[in-house]
C-alpha cells in the first residue's frame, strides 16, 4: 500500500435523474458522496472476505436501515444495513479526521494481526445533502446475523458505573456490563490455549490503542445457546423490550446530538411513521 493511499479520497455526485456512471434516485436534489482511502479499504474488504460489489449493494439497498438500540454515549447514531451485515456511525468531522489521520497504524495493525479483535472498519465517508454534511463509518457487524443470541455483554475491565439500568434490563437481549456479568457468575470456558491466544490479543490490541491515544473502548460478547428455544420475538415486539426502527436509506435523517438533528433529505412524509418491526 503506497503512503498517498491513505490520505486519497474521492467525489462522486448523484443527480436526480442519474448520469452515465451514477443511477437514478428520488432524492429532491443531487447529492455528493466522498469516499476516503478507497483502495485502503478494499483491500481490507477483501482480506476479510467481503466482496464490494456486495458492499455496495447492502449500502444502497433499497431496503430500510435498521435503527437498533446501543448503550453507547457518544451521541452519535447507529443503523444497520437491512441484511444486518454492517453498522454506520455518524462521525463528528473532527473523529473522522482523527480516524484518518491514523489509517497507516490501523492498517498495519490488521494486516500483522489478522486475529486482532478491534472492530473491522470496511470505509469512510461523507455524504452532502441539501448544503449539509455528514461523515460516518462503516462497520462489519461483531454479530452473524443467522444466530439468535442470548447472551451479549459490554465489558471494559472496570466496575465504575458498569451496571446496567432498570430500562435497558427490560431488553428482550440486554447487555451487560461489568458489574453485571460478575454478579450473575458468568464465565467463559475455553481451553489452556485458547486463553493464552485471548490474552496475548487483547493485549496487543490494547497497547496498540494506547499507542494512538484511544481511550474509552470495551470489548463486546455475544453468546448462542444451540440447545436453548429461540426467544419470542413477537412477545418483546408488543412489550417494547427489543426495538428496530425502519428508517429509510437517504430520506430520513442521521442523528449527531440531542440538540441537532441533520438530515439525510428533508422531512419524512406525514403519512409514513416510523414503524417497529
Amino acid at each position: 500500500m503506497h503512503k498517498s493511499d491513505f490520505g486519497s479520497s474521492m467525489k462522486t455526485v448523484f443527480p436526480v435523474k442519474g448520469s452515465d456512471s451514477t443511477p437514478a434516485h428520488k432524492l429532491s436534489g443531487k447529492f455528493e458522496f466522498k469516499d476516503y482511502a478507497g483502495k485502503m479499504f478494499a483491500e481490507l474488504r477483501r482480506r476479510w472476505g467481503i466482496d464490494s460489489e456486495a458492499y455496495r449493494a447492502s449500502l444502497a439497498s433499497d431496503l430500510p436501515y435498521l435503527d437498533f438500540v446501543t448503550n453507547s454515549k457518544s451521541g452519535e447514531f447507529f443503523v444497520k444495513t437491512s441484511d444486518q451485515r454492517f453498522i454506520l456511525k455518524t462521525q463528528p468531522a473532527a473523529e473522522c479526521e482523527f480516524l484518518r489521520s491514523v489509517l497507516p497504524d490501523y492498517y498495519a495493525h490488521m494486516d500483522a494481526h489478522p486475529d486482532s479483535f478491534l472492530v473491522r472498519i470496511c470505509g469512510v465517508h461523507r455524504v452532502i445533502i441539501g448544503g449539509r454534511k455528514t461523515h460516518f463509518m462503516v462497520m462489519k457487524s461483531v454479530f452473524p446475523s443467522t444466530l439468535q443470541l442470548q447472551l451479549k455483554a459490554d465489558m471494559k475491565g472496570s466496575t465504575l458505573g458498569r451496571r446496567i439500568s432498570e430500562r435497558e434490563r427490560r431488553q428482550l437481549v440486554p447487555v451487560f456490563k461489568d458489574l453485571d456479568v460478575l454478579e450473575k457468575g458468568i464465565k467463559l470456558y475455553v481451553t489452556e490455549e485458547q486463553q493464552r491466544r485471548l490474552r496475548v490479543m487483547i493485549d496487543v490490541d490494547s497497547r496498540f490503542l494506547e499507542h494512538l491515544g484511544v481511550m474509552d473502548y470495551s470489548m463486546l460478547l455475544g453468546v448462542h445457546y444451540p440447545t436453548r428455544k429461540p426467544l419470542d420475538r413477537k412477545l418483546a415486539d408488543s412489550e417494547g423490550r427489543e426495538k428496530y426502527e425502519v428508517r429509510r436509506p437517504a430520506s430520513y435523517g442521521i442523528k449527531q446530538s440531542k440538540s441537532t438533528v441533520k438530515r439525510l433529505g428533508g422531512r419524512p412524509p406525514d403519512d409514513e411513521k416510523k414503524q417497529q418491526t
